[in-house]
């Protein structure tokens, strides 16, 4: 196992990149230190874990992830030791006797670790995460907790503004990394394959030159579940949306 600190030049808090194989290191960390380039990180420290094992108990099917999960950003140290359900070897390079080392993880499956198109595009989404995170955490929240108060119709992931911005800024930064061509051709490769179509679909069809301003394209998600999210998610601290308030945000 690689362990890899990033050097002061491209690091913005604290980042350390850990490759559970070593024979991807070589070809995926370069491309990983070109996305890294393409952003300004908030200062909060984060691991990133490429993985070599397939965690199909641990991971497939947990409500916020699905079966077609490629990886994901979680907080760290809100979540205090309720990462317990995490595989063991995973949960050691999180935390030791003191307690949890970093803010925040990056992590990618095996399976989206075996292709350089499939890392790039799914770490840029994740970093897109970690800055909404770390940059809008109360916007970031309530597109959360819209989730889990939405009552309608299946609603696909990409619709809901934290993963529609992800989804885009991966786009973009991916084609700037890897070329347009390549990227394209992954996504219809994916279709091609059923490898969850209709996100693949929604990902071709984006305009590279298209803005995305989160705040307010969450604020209309907000205001149609204002009540339920009053109820549900009372502001326990200043840190939190209070969706009592108009500026709920500020």
């Amino acid at each position: 196992m690689s362990t890899i600190t990033i050097p002061a030049s491209i690091r913005h808090g604290l980042i350390e990149m850990i490759f559970r194989d070593d024979s991807r290191q070589p070809e995926l960390e370069p491309l990983c230190r070109k996305v890294l380039e393409k952003f300004q990180l908030p200062q909060r420290s984060l691991i990133c874990i490429f993985d070599d094992v397939d965690y199909r108990q641990a991971y497939n099917g947990s409500p916020d992830l699905g079966n077609e999960y490629r990886g994901f950003l979680r907080p760290l140290r809100e979540q205090g030791s309720s990462n317990v359900f995490w595989p063991r070897d995973i949960v050691r390079l999180l935390k030791n006797d003191r307690g949890i080392l970093y803010d925040a993880m990056i992590y990618l499956r095996q399976r989206t670790c075996q292709s350089q198109v499939g890392v790039v595009i799914t770490f840029t989404h994740e970093l897109q995460h970690f800055m909404q995170y770390g940059f809008s955490y109360k916007v970031w929240r309530a597109v959360g907790s819209v989730k889990k108060v939405y009552a309608g119709e299946p609603l696909a992931p990409w619709c809901l503004p934290c993963e529609n911005e992800a989804q885009l800024v991966s786009k973009q930064i991916a084609c700037e990394v890897l070329g347009h061509e390549m990227v394209l051709s992954y996504a219809e490769q994916q279709i091609e394959n059923g490898n969850d179509p209709e996100k693949w679909r929604f990902f071709k069809k984006m305009d590279l030159e298209e803005s995305f301003d989160l705040l307010e394209q969450t604020k209309p998600w907000v205001n149609t579940y204002r009540e339920a999210l009053k109820v549900r998610f009372p502001a326990d601290s200043s840190e939190e949306p209070d969706f009592t308030k108009d500026n709920w945000w500020e």
